[in-house]
């Protein structure tokens, strides 16, 4: 029996209309070099020079986040329905404060929420995942994964013996992957 929820943010949840830092486009943005400490640290603690750092702090700092039009409902419902709901993310400190900042009614509606740049580890790693079962005490059957990507959000999960189900949202709606779980 499915006892929680677990989901991305980026491109599952919410999105940034206009962020030009993703980890797809890094290594452009950084000419060349990847460093992930950016995903699993604090911003302050990253040590980058200090014209990509104002660059970087700028551009996160100023995006324009969003909420799908229906992830807010359809939280609310799974929420009334009794499932744990836990938000598993990558990103930057910075935009998961924005995301905090922004929307703290919804994120309210979740009983834990594991932003790799707080907790120091990031997907697809599957520590992650544990993490958020050790805290809810629950076992990977009990849980399904809701991602926007394969190799980060449903290969680990199924991996670790969760359910998972992933979300196109150019083509998708949350009630169209969650089907009989709303």
């Amino acid at each position: 029996m499915i006892k929680a929820i677990f989901f991305d943010w980026m491109g599952t949840l919410g999105n940034s209309d206009d962020m030009m830092v993703t980890k797809d486009n890094f290594l452009e943005f950084m000419n060349g070099e990847l460093d992930e400490s950016l995903l699993t640290k604090k911003f302050e603690r990253i040590h980058l020079p200090k014209k990509e750092k104002e660059r970087l702090s700028f551009q996160l700092k100023n995006s324009k986040h969003r909420l799908y039009s229906d992830s807010e409902k359809i939280i609310k419902d799974l929420k009334s329905k009794g499932y744990r709901l836990v938000l598993i993310s990558n990103m930057y400190d910075i935009s998961a404060n924005r995301i905090q900042n922004l929307f703290p009614s919804f994120l309210k509606n979740f009983d834990l929420l594991l932003f790799s740049s707080e907790v120091g580890i990031m997907k697809p790693n599957k520590e992650i995942f544990k993490l958020a079962l050790d805290k809810l005490n629950l076992r990977p059957a009990e849980v399904i994964m809701i991602g926007n990507k394969e190799p980060e959000d449903i290969f680990p999960a199924v991996g670790m013996g969760m359910n998972a189900r992933l979300i196109n949202r150019n083509k998708e709606k949350l009630k169209d992957v969650l089907g009989d779980l709303i």
